[in-house]
Order: structure tokens, then sequence, then C-alpha cells
């Protein structure tokens, strides 16, 4: 079980490393730089969230796994139908 002073370390040591993120905008300011150090993510806008919910972009995890299905139907010989099933 992790103990609390090893909890506030690894804050204290996130939060000095959050410091200098997005050109160090919350590096006077406590609520900012907590904010960061929780989220990573200073806000939703669509610059900073989801790609998913503003461009309709698709997730890292499945542009992997539709490369890996059409690798995998070219190396077998089966046609591969673009991941429709």
């Amino acid at each position: 079980m992790k103990t609390l002073s090893l909890r506030r370390h690894h804050e204290r040591r996130i939060k000095e490393r959050m410091r200098s993120y997005y050109g160090g905008y919350a590096r006077n300011n406590a609520r900012a730089l907590g904010k960061l150090a929780q989220s990573r993510s200073p806000c939703s806008c669509w610059m900073c969230g989801n790609p998913r919910r503003y461009s309709g972009e698709s997730t890292l995890q499945e542009r992997r796994s539709l490369c890996f299905d059409a690798t995998e139907a070219a190396l077998t010989g089966d046609e591969y139908d673009g991941g429709t099933g």
C-alpha cells in the first residue's frame, strides 16, 4: 500500500515537471499547476481536447488495429474488407 508521504513526493515531483509545460503559463499559479498535474490538459478546446470529438479522427488504437488487420490479411492471402467484419 502506498503511503501518504510517497503520494506527496510524487505529487511534488510531477508538479515540478509541469512548471515548464505549455510555455510555463502555470509556473506561478498554484491552481493551474495542480490542474495540469492531475489531467495534463489545460482545457478541452479543439486544440487540447479529444480529436475524435472535434474532427472525427480515429484513435491511435483504432488506426493500429486497421493497419494490423490489413497486414495480417496480406500475409494470409485473405481479402481485406476494411475492418467491417
